[in-house]
């Protein structure tokens, strides 16, 4: 799912957009890792990456303030990825 920029940017090449591939959240630590790919979309919405993969480190207080500014989401994603692993697993059960 490329998230399209309202305002391209140029470097040695012109880039349109970038892709989340990947992200992970160690909430005991206060680490969030976004992994992904600058690149470009075709009038059809096709992204082709351009360049390497690359990671967002987010940790300490800017990491706080995500979480202050969306409470919600550690434990909506908490609780989909522990329905999805208990679902693989053919099991019912309750997040705590």
């Amino acid at each position: 799912m490329p998230l399209r920029f309202d305002n391209p940017v140029t470097t040695q090449i012109v880039l349109n957009s970038s892709e989340v591939q990947g992200f992970s959240i160690n909430n005991k630590a206060g680490i969030m890792d976004i992994q992904y790919y600058d690149g470009n979309l075709d009038v059809n919405n096709v992204f082709t990456p351009v360049g390497e993969l690359k990671n967002l480190h987010i940790e300490g207080n800017d990491f706080t303030a995500i979480l202050i500014a969306n409470p919600t989401l550690y434990p909506m994603l908490k609780n989909i990825v522990n329905n999805l692993v208990a679902q693989s697993k053919g099991l019912t059960g309750v997040v705590v």
